[in-house]
This record gives C-alpha cells, sequence and structure tokens, in this order.
C-alpha cells in the first residue's frame, strides 16, 4: 500500500515538517488555496502555460507553510516573490518556478517521482522524506 512522503519546508533558515499521517490534510489546504473557491482543480492552476497567477502561487504556498507551523502571511509570501523580480533578479524567478513545482510534488506524489523533485522554495528547499516507519 502506498502511503505520503514526509514533507520538509524551510522558510527563512526554519525547517518545518508535516509527517506523512498528515500530508492530505496538507493537499487541501493547497488546493483550497489555488482554487480559490472556484470550480476547477487545483493542479491545473498549476499547468496553465504561463503559470499560475504570483499571488494565487503566493496563497498555496502560504497555506503550506502554515500548516506545517509558520507564522506567515500570504502577503508576506507575495512580496518576497515579487521583490527580485522587479529588480530583474533571476533567482528570484527561479523560486517561483521552483515554488509552482514543489507544490506539485506534494499535491501529487507520483507526479513528483517521476520529475524527481527536490525543487527550492523561497526562503529554502522542499524536500519529500521517506516514511522510516
Amino acid at each position: 500500500m502506498e502511503s505520503f512522503e514526509r514533507v520538509e519546508l524551510d522558510w527563512k533558515g526554519e525547517t518545518y515538517a508535516v509527517e506523512p499521517d498528515r500530508v492530505m490534510g496538507l493537499v487541501l489546504s493547497i488546493e483550497q488555496a489555488l482554487t480559490q473557491g472556484h470550480q476547477q482543480q487545483a493542479m491545473s492552476v498549476l499547468f496553465r502555460a504561463e503559470g499560475p497567477p504570483h499571488g494565487v502561487l503566493a496563497a498555496g504556498y502560504g497555506a503550506a507553510l502554515r500548516y506545517a507551523g509558520v507564522k506567515v502571511r500570504d502577503d508576506e509570501v507575495y512580496l518576497y516573490f515579487q521583490s527580485g523580480l522587479a529588480e530583474g533578479d533571476a533567482s528570484r524567478i527561479e523560486m517561483v518556478q521552483a515554488a509552482t513545482m514543489g507544490l506539485i510534488a506534494i499535491m501529487s506524489p507520483p507526479m513528483g517521482r517521476v520529475f524527481d523533485l527536490a525543487a527550492d522554495l523561497p526562503g529554502g528547499d522542499i524536500k519529500k522524506k521517506k516514511n522510516s516507519a
């Protein structure tokens, strides 16, 4: 029987973990933030050809951080994404892309394994760890 893997999110130097038995709740929190109450699949938001709207992406990532125990607002995440983009900082563009891929890896572990993701996310890395139990 398949099970979720442990998810770790690093935010501003701190690591926050979501254990396998709580990952489904994490997925639901991210889905709710990404769909914004609209009748659409969260994955379709992430897979848009032009990418997800940055505000919606920030809300999805903010939801993941809060679920993991981080006290952070969506506007903080959004402004973190945007602060370097205005200055043409290529690393922030890569960070936004990595945030998208990281959320995909959380929401669809099989797809994450196919992509072999350990994507860099704002403030650090997201890592999926095998359940050692």
